[in-house]
This record gives structure tokens, sequence and C-alpha cells, in this order.
């Protein structure tokens, strides 16, 4: 098991490795850790990103890096909790596709049976339930979104807008440009803004980013419910004050 071996490292104050020996094992099996292990490996670079560049102060970064080791520990001791019986082995990669396209296809049918359905909450939830299990597939096999830069499925682009809200990163933004103009439905351009926020939250925008993202925000907003309108004007906000700005040159 891999908990001796965890224990040592955290113990010599390795978080690096730490990390990287949680993501081996999150790589090979399946484990509802998973997402928090992302987003730790995400935290941690980004924080020795903005330290190299000078942008975090030292008292900082220490805050940081205790709250990190403190995260690590919660997972390890959850995992300890376990028996090995608990982890599966990850699928061959021609079972899962397979298994994305099924869902793939449960999406379509949602989207069709939406014109029968009268009440909303019914009509979201069978999407919300296959973008979170799409999103499930993507979190433990991230290398197969590489598959669907441009795709025009929008099953598939919810799904992967959910791993990217629930496992924020920077990539993400990379992904829903070579989407964005075939996109449609409401309901995946609420997942994608959704996910936009997330990124924004964690701090990972580098140069040029906010660009970026106010232009696939132009993109997914024409002919959009007001809902989505909505999500959409309240992202704008979120990245303005993120960027220090009090209102939006944009506007003017």
């Amino acid at each position: 098991m891999v908990i001796p071996e965890l224990k040592k490292l955290i113990s010599k104050g390795e978080t690096k490795a730490t990390i990287e020996r949680l993501l081996e094992f999150v790589s090979t099996y399946y484990t509802r850790f998973a997402p928090e292990v992302l987003m730790i490996s995400s935290r941690f670079n980004q924080i020795n990103l903005e330290r190299n560049r000078g942008t975090l102060p030292i008292d900082d970064y220490k805050i940081e890096m205790n709250s990190i080791t403190y995260s690590l520990l919660q997972i390890i001791e959850s995992i300890e909790g376990l028996t090995e019986d608990n982890f599966k082995k990850k699928k061959r990669k021609e079972d899962v596709i397979e298994l994305v396209a099924e869902l793939d296809k449960r999406f379509a049918q949602s989207r069709r049976n939406a014109n029968t359905i009268k009440s909303n909450p019914t009509r979201l939830r069978e999407k919300n339930d296959v973008a979170r299990e799409l999103g499930d597939i993507f979190i433990n096999h991230p290398e197969l979104i590489d598959d669907f830069y441009n795709t025009s499925s929008e099953g598939i682009i919810t799904g992967i807008a959910n791993k990217y809200k629930r496992v924020p990163e920077i990539s993400a933004i990379d992904f829903f440009e070579s989407v964005a103009k075939n996109i449609s439905g409401n309901f995946t351009k609420c997942c994608i803004v959704n996910a936009l926020a997330e990124i924004i939250y964690t701090g990972q925008l580098r140069f040029g980013d906010d660009e970026r993202i106010y232009n696939l925000l132009d993109i997914l907003n024409p002919n959009s419910a007001q809902t989505v309108e909505k999500n959409i004007s309240r992202v704008n906000t979120e990245l303005n004050y993120f960027l220090g700005k009090v209102i939006s040159d944009r506007a003017e």
C-alpha cells in the first residue's frame, strides 16, 4: 500500500514528492480523491510560480504551503482508512471512449426530451447527471481531452467543462477557444461560463488570459437565454474585480 511511503515523504517535508506520488496513485486507480489531488497539485505549482516571480510574499508563501500540507495529510488519512478493495484499476482507453460515447448519446437524448418536459428542474437534472458522469471520466482520464479539441458534441463539451469547474486548470481556455463557436445550447454555455469563473478564482491567469476570457464570453453571449446572459455578466464583473477594475472599461 502507498500509505507508508506517503507518510515518510510528508514527515520529511517533501511536499512535491508527496504530490507526485499521489498523482501517480490517482492516475492508476479510480478514487474519489482525484479532484482534490489535482487541485492541490495545481495550487502547489501556482504558488511556486508566484514565489519564483517574486509576486508572493514569503509569509503568504508559508501560509499557503502549510495549508497544502494540511490538505495532503487529510487525504492520506482518508486513504489510510480504506482497504485496497476500495480501489479499482482504471479501464483501458478503448473501454473509456466507449463509455464516453454512450454518455454523449444520453446527453443528446436528454436535449431532445427537453421539448416534452415542462419542469425546468426535471429538464436540467438529466443533463447535470450526464455532465457529472462525463466530468468524472475526464477527471480520471485528463489525457482524453486532447482527442476532443474542436468537437461540436455538446455532451462532450459539458463533460469537459464539468471537469474544469471541479478541477480548474488554465489549459481549459485552450479547449474552450477550440469549441466556443460550435455551441448553441444554453446549458452548455452555462457550464463553460461556470468553469471560467472557477479558473478566475484560483488566480492562475497569466498575461493575456484575461482578454482571452473576455473574448470567450463575447462569443458565448449572442442568442443566449437571459439566464446565460446574466451568468456571463456575473463572470465579466468577477474578472473585472480580479483585475482591479471597479467599472469595466469595456462597457464604456
